[in-house]
């Protein structure tokens, strides 16, 4: 789902907490560039929480739009 798409239903559901699941690829280098945006978008004042088996391909960017990792439900 494009970035422009979940940061419109973010602000159109007054949303603070957005929960990803990145399942695959892990090397898709647009979707660095989505993760980056979507935090454009949304601001600081939202939390973006990612999860799935792909997820640590893009620890990098993650990091970077201060994204929590959750990799177990306990951490959730």
């Amino acid at each position: 789902m494009p970035s422009e798409d979940i940061a419109s239903a973010t602000e159109d559901l007054d949303a603070h907490c957005i929960f990803l699941s990145i399942v695959y690829p892990s090397d898709n280098p647009k979707l660095n560039v989505q993760l980056k945006k979507l935090r454009e978008l949304v601001g600081q004042h939202a939390f973006i929480i990612v999860s799935g088996k792909a997820a640590p391909g893009y620890k990098i960017v993650l990091n970077e739009i201060g994204a929590y990792i959750v990799d177990t439900p306990k951490q959730f």
